[in-house]
């Protein structure tokens, strides 16, 4: 758990109500070896202190003003979530517990030991330097093994060599290859610039004795400015290209704007960040910067227009998720836990909870109570037409009337994995003993079916597909008139949050992973969306390619546009299928031979090059196309990377510059390349089918660069993030501060 020897010291701090899971804690701790201690606030606090947190002890003023204690005087605190209880019911904003960064066992109520086994053995206090190696390590891949990446100190060198050993059996952050050789190189490279800097430092004394003078005038300048220099360079190192790259995009180009830092790093970092995913928008920042934000969770219309959102206290937020725009904020339950569908329209509201079903007519919000007098019922999907609704319940599933309540049929399960509207109607997904079932809503007869021992834990999901069940580790595809489930070639450590499907991509959320986007034929990792917010536990999607992920303050929207891949090429798109490519005037063109060995003719003479590889691994060419405005080419290899570059005309000759490197999720080759109509995505064919991530062809220069970004931020941002800036930048990317909900009615 640390690098330090010695036998560690863990307390576990829970209130009367959660003795017993504390019980069960310690004993893991023990028979991992820890030392078990008693929770301090003085001189002797323990490496490791684990807060159990639920909702009895949120309700203990005594207990949380003692946890705060405890949490400020331990090494490393996690708070842990056993039930509902959320983060901003544990005190006021900037108390400790409340400011950490929470695990969630609510699913098993913090009872199964494998999870805390698995975080006893984990070193938390050490993540941090593993995101910052990780980040570093990926930048000197990037640009070519580049030593000015590298850490200049032989101290710091050490230091990472001593987290890389200490991380080696982590359970949750392993360091992988590129971040060892990252930390060798940086070791001989540390060694031999403290050599270099040492007959330097001789020379510079021997040198001083004649220049003291002048040395002494000019000093106070130097400093001002090499300590100004210093401060941008740590300001631009501190900025999270892949897990926060809005926010660290614009402060690159705010930096390079107004403090005329115009260096290759902060060109490659600003290509870094636009190579990352960005979100749409984040709804329900203005309350959650407020320390009132509550959100559950979402259900869009079709169109993707209008997306519904649970809040606190029986309340259902409706917001424009393009624009981050409260629409409205309307009370339909008198209960903290219900659930709700929407029509695709999302003219109707359909509405859960223990005291039964209502619907709401959103244009006035009125409000009829539908007397059904069935079982509670836990989850709902509502049919297109918002003439019928299928819940599922504790014993099974039940088909309602909207119009007047009444159990149209109903069918008995031992549980309810999902219910769900598809474009082909209602679907459900039911499980008895060993027999899993996919099952058409209105008549409640099996499409498909498929044996799963009794003992195996599941979480299901619905979509136009069928439905994708995780099952002790695995997901596994159940497709209409199955009798079997597929693997999908993708498995997680722990049980996941949530699940959601929107095309052939399931939405897979956990605890370790946070919100991954999985592609469902190959099971590869598309993208981790959801990455600048803490404990991700909800996610949505519409088969159009929208979703969203909330984290129970706010809620991220997302497009899976340049994540999941399509059927077919983008129409208008500018496509070569081969190793040879031409503008239509023949001014410019690309050949290759195949290997690594391509011709430019540009200026009516044939430029030979070799091609250095996307991340600089040499392979195979096995597509390449060319286009102007700008003047730009494109190479696909054998083994799935994809490299385009802008070309710029300077005083010394033409600039190739990268401006992205993409890989296939999937490793497939490249079959063909080209780019969408307007140029702004490539268009890549692997495996038969078609992707599209950004280009950042016109990315080139302050102006490129801040076009681009002003095309792609995020709808709106924090009232701390927008003052961060300077007024005039703000102004002009056009930046806007999120607007708090309306009160609820």
């Amino acid at each position: 758990m640390s690098m330090t020897s010695g036998q560690r010291s863990v307390c576990v701090f829970a209130c009367e109500a959660d003795e017993r899971v504390a019980s069960v804690v310690r004993d893991v701790a023990r028979s991992e070896g820890l030392r078990v201690v008693a929770a301090s606030t003085g001189d002797a606090p323990a490496d490791l202190c684990i807060v159990l947190m639920s909702l009895s002890a949120v309700r203990d003023h005594e207990f949380l003003r003692i946890a705060n204690a405890v949490s400020s005087n331990a090494s490393v605190t996690i708070p842990v979530r056993l039930d509902e209880v959320r983060p901003e019911q544990a005190g006021e904003p900037g108390s400790p517990i409340r400011e950490r960064n929470w695990a969630d066992f609510s699913q098993s109520s913090g009872r199964d030991q494998e999870p805390w086994e698995l975080l006893m053995r984990s070193n938390v206090d050490l993540y941090d330097d593993f995101y910052d190696l990780d980040e570093r390590a990926r930048r000197w891949e990037l640009c070519d093994h580049d030593a000015s990446y590298l850490l200049q100190d032989v101290k710091a060198a050490a230091r990472a060599h001593e987290v890389l050993d200490a991380l080696a059996d982590d359970p949750y952050q392993r360091p992988n290859k590129v971040m060892r050789d990252y930390v060798e190189a940086s070791t001989q490279h540390a060694a031999k610039e403290r050599r270099r800097l040492g007959n330097r430092w001789v020379r510079t004394i021997c040198a001083a004795l004649f220049i003291v003078i002048a040395f002494v005038l000019s000093n106070v300048v130097l400093q001002y400015y090499q300590f100004h220099a210093e401060l941008l360079r740590e300001s631009m190192d501190g900025l999270d290209t892949n897990n926060d790259p809005e926010y660290a995009a614009l402060r690159l180009l705010q930096i390079g704007a107004n403090e005329n830092v115009n260096s290759d790093t902060g060109f490659y970092q600003t290509i870094d960040a636009l190579s990352s995913i960005w979100k749409i928008s984040e709804l329900g920042l203005a309350e959650a910067e407020a320390g009132t934000g509550a959100q559950g969770e979402a259900v869009f219309t079709d169109d993707g227009e209008r997306v519904f959102v649970a809040g606190a206290e029986g309340t259902v937020q409706s917001w424009v998720p393009r624009t981050a725009e409260a629409a409205d904020n309307r009370y339909v339950s008198a209960r903290d836990r219900f659930t709700f569908d929407a029509t695709p329209d999302g003219a109707l509201l359909v509405v859960a909870d223990e005291d039964g079903l209502r619907r709401f007519d959103t244009s006035t919000w009125e409000r009829v109570d539908l007397g059904y007098d069935g079982p509670a019922i836990e989850s709902v999907a509502v049919s297109a037409d918002g003439m019928r609704a299928l819940g599922a319940t504790e014993d099974g599933i039940v088909l309602v009337d909207l119009d007047d309540g009444t159990v149209a049929a109903k069918l008995a399960a031992d549980s309810t994995l999902a219910v769900e509207r598809t474009p082909d109607g209602l679907r459900a997904l039911v499980r008895t003993d060993s027999d899993v079932q996919f099952v058409d809503g209105e008549s409640l007869n099996p499409l498909a079916r498929a044996t799963i021992p009794e003992s195996a834990d599941c979480v299901g999901a619905i979509g136009e597909i069928g439905a994708v069940i995780w099952s002790d580790g695995r997901l596994g595809l159940l497709a209409p008139s199955a009798d079997e489930l597929s693997p999908i070639a993708f498995s997680t450590k722990s049980r996941p949050l949530d699940l959601a499907i929107s095309g052939k991509s399931v939405i897979v959320v956990t605890e370790e992973g946070g919100a991954q986007v999985v592609d469902v034929p190959t099971g590869a990792t598309l993208a981790r969306l959801g990455t600048s917010m803490a404990g991700v536990v909800f996610a949505d999607a519409t088969e159009a390619g929208l979703m969203s992920c909330g984290n129970g303050v706010t809620t991220s929207i997302y497009s899976l546009e340049g994540i999941a891949p399509g059927d077919e090429a983008p129409s208008g798109a500018l496509v070569s299928e081969s190793l040879e490519c031409s503008t239509s005037d023949g001014t410019f063109a690309i050949r290759s031979d195949g290997a690594e060995k391509f011709v430019l003719t540009y200026g009516g003479k044939d430029h030979d090059y070799t091609f250095q590889g996307t991340h600089g691994e040499r392979d195979d060419i096995t597509a390449a196309a060319c286009a102007y405005l700008p003047a730009r080419y494109v190479i696909g290899t054998r083994s799935g990377g994809v490299t385009t570059y802008t070309m710029l005309q300077g005083e010394d000759g033409i600039t190739m510059v990268s401006t992205r490197e993409w890989d296939t999720p999937d490793g497939s080759s490249v079959e063909a390349v080209g780019w969408s109509e307007d140029g702004e995505r490539l268009v890549v064919r692997a495996g038969g089918r078609w992707w599209t991530p950004y280009a950042n062809s016109d990315a080139i220069g302050l102006q490129g660069i801040a076009s681009t970004i002003k095309e792609r931020e995020p709808a709106v941002w924090t009232k701390t993030e927008i003052e961060s800036f300077p007024e005039d930048f703000v102004e002009s990317m056009g930046m806007r501060v999120a607007t708090p909900l309306p009160e609820p009615r």
